[in-house]
């Protein structure tokens, strides 16, 4: 990661723009993805509105949060929620953050869970979720395809990726594997990076 994360006195400016990103601004918009994102695809959707839409962060500082998020516990698009927050308006970014991506989720589960308790079992809401479910798989497979396609920038890091994607495939513990391609990463791809800046 590039900066340090800033505190709450002195927010990260947007650089195509002078005035500096407020927390009633960052709390919108983390409303809009809590509001507007489904699973990992709210991934991709804080993406678009932090990278390509209001150019908070570079690519590549949004693609080490969502590296950083993968270690952790927890859903990883919450976690990239915080990093979001925390590297744009320190602490209290990273509160709000957090609290205003799952307001959304959290109101609509409350309704959505006494709905499938009354109505659950009926054919088409069974149907509903089959087709639900195929969504998902699409989005997490355009979300990786996003962020592989602006983070590889070498054949070797694409090789990394493959394998690892084949260990998965042969039900790899996904801790030993994060850690496996870190260790890879440190000692053969960052000299590559170096060489690219």
């Amino acid at each position: 990661m590039s900066d340090s994360a800033p505190n709450d006195r002195e927010p990260r400016v947007n650089p195509d723009s002078p005035s500096p990103i407020g927390l009633p601004q960052l709390t919108l918009m983390m409303l809009k993805v809590g509001a507007t994102g489904f699973g990992l695809g709210m991934v991709g959707v804080l993406q678009q509105e932090v990278v390509t839409r209001r150019s908070w962060l570079s690519q590549e500082e949004f693609a080490d949060g969502v590296a950083l998020a993968n270690l952790l516990p927890g859903p990883i698009a919450t976690d990239v929620a915080v990093y979001v927050g925390y590297k744009l308006r320190g602490w209290r970014g990273a509160a709000l953050s957090l609290i205003a991506l799952l307001a959304p989720a959290f109101a609509i589960m409350v309704g959505l869970t006494i709905a499938y308790l009354r109505y659950g079992r009926a054919p088409h809401v069974q149907g509903l979720f089959a087709g639900l479910n195929a969504a998902v798989a699409a989005l997490v497979v355009a979300v990786a395809y996003r962020i592989a396609r602006s983070s590889l920038k070498s054949a070797a890091e694409g090789g990394l990726v493959c394998a690892a994607f084949g260990a998965l495939l042969l039900h790899a513990n996904l801790v030993v594997l994060m850690l496996a391609c870190g260790v890879i990463g440190a000692l053969l791809l960052a000299p590559q990076r170096k060489s690219e800046t």
